[in-house]
């Protein structure tokens, strides 16, 4: 009754009309294959972002995102410079909630637009415990003092914008110099921030960025500043290091000679000033004094940075492979370590450990007390954040790696899409992404809405320098006069010491030089006590 369907028992045009819907079907679902890819991928890569659902794949969400001031067809992201501020400070109001929290700060925005302050967040706060009281929601109110947290943007076109890096809010924006010279910075203090057009140093507030001054530098500028409480500091292609006062712009700058070339940005600290050269020469230098207080000699070139953690020690790496470890207020190394391979990077201190990152693509997690390898971890080739329980950064394949803080090994890898900039944040826990077009993302832990700092804020506080650290004398410095003696305590007005007594009269009585006195034989030129004492009379006549 059933004949069987084979391709020899169809006629030629049903053969067609099969081939082509196979055809058909083909192409649909490598459309759905494409659509699908291009979903997951724009998980990560539409506008340069991470979304917030593959943000959660992996324990973190996104805190901000902003665009930086500039035109995307021309204008490029330069240089970002993450400032901790150890002298102000915000505060947080936040909300406990069942498993859930919200954080209310004094930097939000009201229905205005303007920032609601201390009292508005925490009106703010009530005004939602009380909504979820009314939906019989428990909550609890937790206050918590933040430190001020900036993020400074330069860009090619010599745009500087501060940004809020806890918000995103952008704080304001200032262009500076010429569009087509190279800009450098920015270096950045309690007060100023200091950015570099060509061989102009402009100094800005860091509150509004109104400039304060604008100096043309000595040599060419080899390098971002770095501003201390007294000095922008200042690298040149001739070796010097320049300092110039930030309360005085008339008066010419001092400067440092060194050994090589500095081609990165100094290191400031309350009592230092740290700069490597392209000869393996470690400079400090006294922040306070015109004097270098020590320095090391590595094997090879150093081309990164040095890094400075409580209590006091440097840490810096070599191209010869070497950590070396020093102790900023005795002058002494403390311990180095050997990787066997070359190091470009700046050493990161977080917690008890040291993190290097080699050359040949290996993160070292080293103990800061002792130096001792606490392990290792391979295919890693950039650092760019670490939490409590977390290490983040690139690997070998340009993927956002996690890597668990205790022993390196790998918790995950996720892909990092358009993004091509990526900050090695030291300083704390916030993850800083974008796109050299102008996008900024901060990403930070599920649960961790208050940043966890990498610094000790009271040891950055430059207005007080540490007790500890041993001067040195400076050989051109003027010889400091002698110490008054002390002072007579006793009352000049006492009976005892009555300037016109017959005792202290200095005209009178046995003390009168030129009269007879009581005493005549104290007179020099009179008689009394004989002539053998008068030095113009006989007895002991030399030419006798």
């Amino acid at each position: 009754m059933f004949s069987l369907l084979l391709p020899g028992n169809l006629p030629a045009h049903s053969l067609r009309m099969i081939a082509m819907s196979l055809k058909n079907i083909t192409v649909l679902a490598s459309g759905l294959l494409v659509c699908l890819g291009s979903s997951l991928s724009a998980q990560t890569s539409a506008n340069g972002l991470v979304s917030p659902v593959e943000a959660r794949r992996y324990g973190l969400e996104p805190s901000w995102f902003t665009r930086v001031e500039l035109d995307q067809a021309r204008g490029r992201i330069r240089n970002l410079q993450y400032f901790v501020s150890a002298t102000n400070q915000r505060t947080l109001y936040e909300v406990a909630y069942g498993e859930s929290r919200r954080m209310f700060s004094e930097r939000d925005l009201d229905r205005l637009g303007e920032p609601m302050g201390p009292e508005g967040a925490q009106r703010a706060a009530k005004e939602f415990a009380s909504r979820l009281r009314r939906l019989e929601i428990e909550s609890e109110i937790q206050s918590h003092e933040v430190p001020e947290i900036t993020l400074y943007v330069t860009t090619d076109r010599s745009l500087v914008q501060a940004i809020d890096a806890e918000t995103g809010r952008t704080l304001w924006a200032t262009t500076v110099g010429r569009r087509d010279f190279p800009t450098e910075g920015p270096g950045v203090n309690e007060k100023y921030v200091a950015v570099i057009n060509g061989t102009s140093l402009y100094l800005l507030t860091r509150d509004t960025g109104q400039i304060v001054w604008v100096r043309t530098t000595r040599g060419v500028p080899a390098a971002c500043p770095a501003v201390s409480d007294r000095f922008v500091v200042v690298p040149t292609w001739t070796g010097d290091v320049e300092l110039y006062e930030l309360e005085e712009p008339r008066k010419l700058p001092n400067s440092f000679k060194s050994n090589g070339r500095s081609m990165v940005r100094p290191t400031v600290t309350a009592n230092s000033i740290i700069w490597p050269t392209d000869r393996g020469m470690l400079y400090v230098a006294s922040s306070q004094r015109h004097t270098i207080r020590f320095r090391l000699e590595a094997r090879d070139a150093i081309t990164a940075p040095a890094s400075v953690f409580a209590p006091s020690r440097i840490f810096v790496a070599s191209v010869d492979g070497y950590v070396y470890c020093m102790a900023e207020n005795i002058h002494s190394e403390i311990w180095r370590f050997s990787t066997g391979h070359s190091i470009t990077t700046t050493p990161v201190p977080t917690g008890e450990s040291l993190y290097v990152v080699t050359d040949d693509m290996n993160l070292y997690c080293l103990d800061q007390e002792t130096g001792s390898l606490k392990w290792v971890a391979p295919f890693f080739k950039q650092f760019i954040a670490a939490s409590p329980d977390r290490i983040y950064g690139i690997g070998a394949t340009d993927r956002l790696e996690i890597l668990d803080v205790n022993t390196g090994g790998r918790i995950a890898s996720m892909n990092a899409g358009n993004l091509d900039v990526f900050y090695p944040n030291h300083q704390s826990d916030r993850i800083i992404v974008g796109t050299r077009t102008g996008i900024l993302q901060s990403l930070h832990e599920i649960g961790r809405e208050i940043p966890a700092l990498h610094v000790d804020l009271a040891e950055h506080r430059l207005e007080t320098p540490h007790p500890d650290v041993l001067e040195e004398e400076d050989p051109q410095a003027p010889t400091k006069p002698s110490p008054k003696p002390p002072a007579d305590d006793r009352d000049p007005f006492d009976d005892a010491t009555d300037p016109f007594d017959d005792a202290a009269d200095p005209f009178g009585g046995a003390a009168d030089p030129f009269g007879g006195g009581q005493d005549q034989a104290a007179d020099p030129f009179g008689g009394g006590a004989g002539g053998a004492a008068d030095p113009f009379g006989g007895g002991d006549d030399p030419f006798r």
